[in-house]
């Protein structure tokens, strides 16, 4: 899919979806909302003024065009945290 033609003008920088990089929103307001019925998993495709824009892992028509940066994390893996005293390797 060309994602290039969902930035909201031509001061969006696109970025390259990177499908291993999943994305979640920590924050659904101002009208977002009706996105919590998609699995909360997000991929990043573009960016501006702290602004992203993501469409779902799961549903990539879904997208949302601009959401604050602050508003979405990235997902971390089980495997990329540090063992702690208590875990087994």
């Amino acid at each position: 899919m060309n994602y290039k033609k969902y930035l909201i003008n031509e001061y969006w920088d696109y970025i390259p979806p990177k499908l291993d990089q999943i994305n979640y929103i920590t924050k659904f307001d101002d009208g977002l909302n009706n996105y919590t019925i998609y699995p909360n998993k997000w991929i990043i495709f573009g960016q501006w003024r702290g602004k992203i824009c993501l469409f779902n892992q799961t549903n990539p028509r879904i997208i949302i065009r601009s959401i604050s940066a602050w508003k979405v994390q990235k997902q971390i893996e089980r495997t990329q945290l540090p063992l702690s005293d208590n875990d087994e390797p």
